[in-house]
């Protein structure tokens, strides 16, 4: 699915001195599968403090996540679906490329 997206009010983890504010490392961000544990607490605390979502490395190391909380945003934010497709199986690994 491909949305366009412009929100404000977003906690961004792709800075240091904001993963230092919050207490997280980029080990905490990259951790293994099932062990989100952390990054849950840093979540419901953004939404708590009314965030409209977090933007952060991705885990994989490779791109970034958004997560928006949509009963946060206003009107002006609601996300707008661009494109919406189905994968009849991943795509190939770019690293191994």
């Amino acid at each position: 699915m491909t949305c366009e997206v412009e929100v404000t009010n977003v906690l961004d983890l792709r800075v240091g001195t904001s993963r230092e504010t919050v207490g997280l490392t980029t080990a905490e961000l990259c951790s293994d599968v099932g062990d989100y544990e952390t990054c849950h607490h840093v979540g419901q605390a953004a939404y708590k403090l009314g965030l409209h979502g977090i933007i952060a490395p991705a885990a994989g190391g490779l791109g970034e996540t958004l997560a928006v909380f949509e009963d946060r945003l206003v009107e002006e934010e609601q996300l707008v679906l661009i494109e919406e497709q189905t994968w009849e199986s991943l795509p190939a690994e770019p690293r191994e490329s």
